[in-house]
């Protein structure tokens, strides 16, 4: 048969110790466990905050360094084409000073073969002019100055009809007279064998007007209004000097 007072005292006890344990034991190892996890809980989060301000920190980090990536490829261009502009000034102004002495060896070569040509054509005029004095005295008895004279009373004779009338067209046109031009002093005998010479082939009664002149190399020409007869070293010379610069300039 059930004890129920025995029972009921075991369950008081129960619900007693269930209270008892609650109070004493399970209660403040309960709120331990709570203080321990808000702990925690606090923890976490402060550790994620952190792992926030972190991250931020990496970020921004990570942002700094694509700033400074980016200001340094910029700086790395501007100086790259600084100096492509610099190297192409120092090309540029090397090529123009190289020109620039070509231009200046160029002009001091051809003042030099000018200076050359003008010297070896003055003394080539000396030699012929010497040398054709001799061979004139040598061969012919005479001087060259007269053989030139009667050279050119020859080629004043032996004009042609067409040049005759061209003489006296232009003499008609431009009223002017004749000048014969000489290198050399001409002899009265020679003068009046001129003057009569070119009465007779012009027609006219106006005796020529003679000047010596220095700008005609061992020589004498006839001049009418443009019209030129004569014979000088003035065309040999010219035609040695291209020959000689040709051979300077190969």
């Amino acid at each position: 048969m059930i004890d129920w007072f025995t029972v009921s005292a075991q369950i008081i006890n129960f619900l007693i110790l269930v209270f008892l344990l609650k109070r004493f034991l399970y209660g403040p190892i309960i709120r331990a466990m709570d203080k321990r996890e808000e702990a925690i809980a606090g923890r976490l989060n402060e550790a994620g905050q952190k792992r926030e301000q972190a991250q931020k920190e990496i970020e921004r980090y990570i942002e700094k360094n694509e700033d400074l990536d980016s200001q340094r490829a910029d700086m790395l261009a501007a100086a790259k084409e600084a100096a492509e502009q610099q190297k192409k000034e120092l090309i540029d102004m090397a090529r123009k000073e190289i020109d620039d002495i070509k231009a200046r060896w160029r002009e001091a070569v051809s003042q030099e073969k000018e200076a050359f040509l003008g010297n070896l054509r003055n003394r080539m005029a000396h030699e012929l002019y010497a040398l054709a004095r001799k061979v004139c005295s040598d061969l012919a008895d005479m001087s060259l100055e007269e053989h030139m004279t009667a050279m050119f009373l020859k080629k004043m004779s032996a004009l042609e009809q067409e040049e005759l009338d061209t003489i006296k067209t232009k003499l008609k046109d431009s009223g002017e007279g004749i000048t014969v031009s000489t290198s050399f002093a001409l002899p009265e005998q020679k003068l009046e064998a001129i003057s009569q010479t070119v009465r007779r082939i012009t027609g006219l009664d106006v005796p020529p007007k003679f000047v010596q002149s220095k700008d005609i190399l061992c020589g004498i020409e006839l001049r009418a209004h443009g019209y030129t007869l004569g014979w000088n070293l003035d065309a040999y010379l010219t035609s040695l000097e291209k020959e000689f610069g040709k051979v300077i300039g190969s």
